[in-house]
């Protein structure tokens, strides 16, 4: 067993064929840990920030049979004065919705084992496995790291003052047509309400739903995000609304390059009252709720409902299996027939008692360059402390 390190687009691109037959064979992957989608995403960040762990077996004639995609950050810590690497899954580069392993499931175990092993030899001081998709893999990752060198702790993710459980993603399992979706799905309530609103949408001829083209996509996530951001500013700031509405963008540019975003818009004419953004793999099947937005002056429309329906219609049509609803277990989403799909979240914590250095010699490019930015802002006991930590990596 080998486990070799990606560090650059060149090695990404000579593994393509076996990671896409590896993911191929993973039903516990999905479209975040897709070959495309992370190369879009690794596209658009420096050298330096990621790596690839993949795993090489001989009882697969030296094939890969395990990828584990890492983002790398360095830190300079106030409370040790020293820099550290920390490690996290490579995907929430690009907002992930998931993350986790790539792995062959007849060597699932074996790939686990080797990537822990290489893991335990690397230097680090933080790993996060962040919205992890499959328990059983981060088990079994996790037996491998002695509790004496390394600290483990589950990270509860709960938003909006405590109310939603941020790693909870519901998700509709499909049928094959709309009315099996309303029959079998939704509750009597449910249906009812969904039927009521598509006899008003289809009494009024004003109101209209339009799919995004590749013509009218860029206006359509512009109408999308001022829609939320009109509904958010409000409530988080407009600073902290402007930040997430680049954030947005930037994320969904990574899918939109590979064909994967779709946008549904409510108008009433020419205006908008709603717009619903989506992550479709098509391959697997596979819809992602990702953001919407809707006018909160219009009151005499349910536009969520709408909208939702309209997509999952949509999805049904196209022989899609699955609609996500992704973070947060908000009461709306059941009532769609969603079931709970529980994540991992997961962080390894190296004591400063284990000897091996938490920060990785391939990482101090970037801790020179805070070292500088130490100096030039007369930071000069930190400054110093650095070039103690790093000049023993160097000579």
């Amino acid at each position: 067993m080998e486990v070799r390190t990606i560090q650059d687009r060149d090695g990404l691109l000579e593994i393509r064929e076996s990671w896409e037959r590896l993911h191929a064979l993973d039903a516990d992957s999905g479209y975040f840990l897709s070959w495309p989608w992370l190369n879009a995403v690794f596209a658009s960040y420096p050298p330096g920030r990621w790596k690839v762990l993949t795993v090489h077996s001989q009882a697969a004639d030296g094939g890969i049979i395990g990828i584990l995609p890492l983002e790398r950050r360095t830190r300079w810590s106030e409370s040790s004065q020293s820099f550290k690497t920390e490690l996290g899954p490579a995907g929430k580069l690009g907002w992930a919705q998931y993350t986790g392993f790539i792995c062959d499931p007849k060597h699932e175990d074996a790939a686990i084992d080797a990537i822990a092993a290489n893991l335990l030899e690397t230097p680090w001081a933080r790993i996060e496995f962040k919205h992890d998709g499959c328990k059983r893999r981060i088990d079994r990752l996790l037996e491998r790291f002695p509790a004496d060198h390394y600290r483990i702790a589950d990270r509860p993710q709960m938003i909006n003052d405590g109310t939603v459980d941020n790693l909870v993603c519901p998700r509709i399992e499909l049928p094959g047509g709309f009315d099996a979706f309303l029959q079998n799905c939704t509750s009597s309530n449910t249906r009812q309400k969904i039927r009521r609103i598509w006899r008003q949408f289809d009494a009024d001829d004003a109101l209209v739903i339009n799919d995004s083209t590749a013509e009218t996509f860029e206006a359509d996530l512009d109408s999308l995000l001022g829609l939320w951001q009109a509904s958010w500013e409000p409530v988080r700031g407009s600073g902290s609304v402007q930040r997430a509405t680049a954030s947005y963008r930037k994320v969904l540019a990574h899918s939109h390059a590979i064909g994967a975003v779709e946008i549904c818009t409510l108008r009433r004419g020419k205006t908008p009252l709603g717009a619903l953004c989506s992550i479709v793999d098509r391959t697997l099947g596979h819809v992602y709720f990702i953001v919407a937005g809707r006018d909160e002056t219009v009151q005499d429309i349910n536009v969520g409902l709408l909208l939702h329906t309209h997509n999952i219609k949509r999805a049904i049509s196209r022989g899609l299996t699955t609609y996500d609803f992704c973070h947060g277990n908000e009461a709306y989403k059941f009532s769609y027939g969603a079931q709970e799909y529980r994540l991992s979240n997961v962080e390894i914590t190296r004591r400063s008692g284990c000897e091996i250095s938490q920060l990785d010699p391939a990482h101090l490019g970037e801790a020179m360059r805070k070292t500088i930015a130490m100096l030039e802002g007369r930071q000069t006991e930190a400054a110093k402390r650095a070039c103690l930590q790093i000049l023993p990596l160097i000579a």
